[in-house]
């Protein structure tokens, strides 16, 4: 399955902006797959910094169990960007 992925703060980890993933994946499974193919930055950089995720137009609470087992679909649009904004 294909998932539309948009970021700021993992650019130079992920340089595509579809990526393919096996079929089935919860959210959780879909962080753990980026981290096994693109390193362990990509975890530290999605969960111990500011980032903010949004599923769909949704907002995601990482720390709540229930939203990270939410079930991906084929052309899921997934943002992954930093809070702070410089100007």
């Amino acid at each position: 399955m294909k998932i539309r992925i948009y970021t700021n703060i993992l650019n130079d980890l992920i340089d595509r902006k579809e990526i393919s993933v096996p079929d089935d994946l919860t959210l959780k499974q879909l962080f753990e797959f980026l981290v096994e193919r693109y390193g362990a930055a990509v975890r530290n950089r999605i969960f111990e910094s500011d980032a903010i995720t949004i599923l769909n137009g949704r907002r995601i609470d990482l720390t709540d169990a229930n939203q990270l087992e939410a079930k991906l679909r084929e052309d899921d649009s997934l943002s992954i960007i930093s809070a702070a904004v410089g100007g």
